[in-house]
């Protein structure tokens, strides 16, 4: 194995020779993978999904494998679009590991990629012990960023009000989702997925696995929040 790697570069090399739209390609293509094995590759070290199990999933998502395969080559095109000219300054060697999402400065890396967050609203945003972070990540990149979705209707007349004592903005309400139960909020992960027509990174926050799989699906970044407020990488591939 080359220990030299994309190693010893200085910052200087990877900011003027389009190297950080390289490694942040890397980072995204290698997410993509992981995502496909799980999902698509027979593997003892994958959960790996049946046949008629992928059915299952593309039903509650309303698509057929030709519409998966179109978003999948939409996805791969946008990546290799990046812009060259990304510029991280001192930061840019630390895209020379893999991103790790455990810290504030991982998500602020991030940044140049102008993604999407979506926060689950119960359980993730009810969070006091989360809605720190929560807030931190809405100034960072955004409130136009920002989506909330739940699958609780009852929420449907006050949740803009209930987002704003939370996160101290006011959202616009096509980044709220209010959704009729469980089969309609996977509905709504998808068409959030296929709505974001540059294909920009998704960032998703849930403390329900069963939702962070339709996202991982997706090629979303999904995060499992608990009940003390700590989140991790929902590796859904493993």
């Amino acid at each position: 194995m080359d220990v030299t790697y994309l190693k010893n570069l200085t910052n200087d090399i990877i900011n003027n020779n389009g190297l950080c739209k390289l490694l942040f390609m890397r980072n995204e293509l290698i997410h993509i993978k992981h995502c496909l094995k799980r999902f698509f590759i027979k593997d003892s070290h994958a959960k790996f999904i049946k046949k008629e199990q992928m059915g299952f999933i593309l039903k509650n998502l309303n698509l057929d494998y030709l519409d998966y395969i179109e978003y999948l080559a939409h996805t791969l095109r946008n990546i290799l679009k990046y812009n060259r000219d990304i510029d991280l300054g001192n930061d840019a060697i630390k895209l020379i590991s893999k991103l790790k999402f455990k810290t504030y400065r991982d998500f602020y890396i991030f940044k140049v990629l102008n993604p999407i967050v979506i926060f689950d609203f119960d359980g993730v945003l009810t969070n006091k012990n989360f809605i720190k972070f929560a807030k931190q990540l809405v100034e960072l990149y955004g409130a136009q960023n920002i989506k909330i979705l739940t699958a609780n209707r009852g929420l449907l007349n006050n949740i803009k009000d209930l987002t704003f004592n939370r996160l101290g903005v006011i959202l616009k309400n096509d980044n709220i989702h209010v959704c009729s139960g469980k089969k309609a909020k996977i509905r709504q992960i998808k068409n959030i997925a296929t709505m974001n027509k540059n294909k920009r990174p998704i960032i998703y926050f849930d403390n329900e696995e069963c939702y962070l799989e339709y996202g991982c699906f997706m090629f979303m970044h999904t995060f499992i929040v608990n009940k003390n407020g700590k989140f991790k990488k929902h590796n859904c591939f493993n």
